[in-house]
C-alpha cells in the first residue's frame, strides 16, 4: 500500500542524485511525476479521504505505465494522467 504520509527525517537527503539516475534530464521527470502526483492525491485526500486517494495513487502509477504522455519541453506532460486518474475516481464516484 502506498502511504500518503510524509515520512519525517532529522537530516538533509538529496533523494535523487544524478549519479543514480544518470541524468539531469530523468532527475527532471521524476521531480515533474512526483509533484503532479503529490498535488492530485493531496486534493483526492482531502476532498474523499485516504482510502480513496489510495485507491487514486494505484490508478495514477498504472496508467504512468500504460500511457504514452506527450513531451512539453522534453517531459511527459503528467497532467495527461492526472486527467485520466482523475476521470476513474469520477467514474467510482458517480
Amino acid at each position: 500500500m502506498i502511504s500518503l504520509h510524509p515520512i519525517e527525517t532529522s537530516f538533509e537527503v538529496d533523494p535523487l542524485p544524478e549519479a543514480i539516475h544518470g541524468s539531469v534530464g530523468c532527475h527532471r521527470q521524476i521531480v515533474a511525476a512526483e509533484r503532479e502526483m503529490g498535488a492530485f492525491l493531496m486534493a483526492v485526500r482531502s476532498l474523499f479521504g485516504d482510502a480513496e486517494a489510495s485507491r487514486a495513487a494505484e490508478d495514477w502509477i498504472e496508467l504512468a505505465e500504460q500511457i504514452e504522455a506527450p513531451l512539453v519541453e522534453g517531459i511527459p506532460n503528467w497532467q495527461w494522467i492526472t486527467t485520466a486518474a482523475a476521470s476513474r475516481l469520477a467514474s467510482r464516484r458517480t
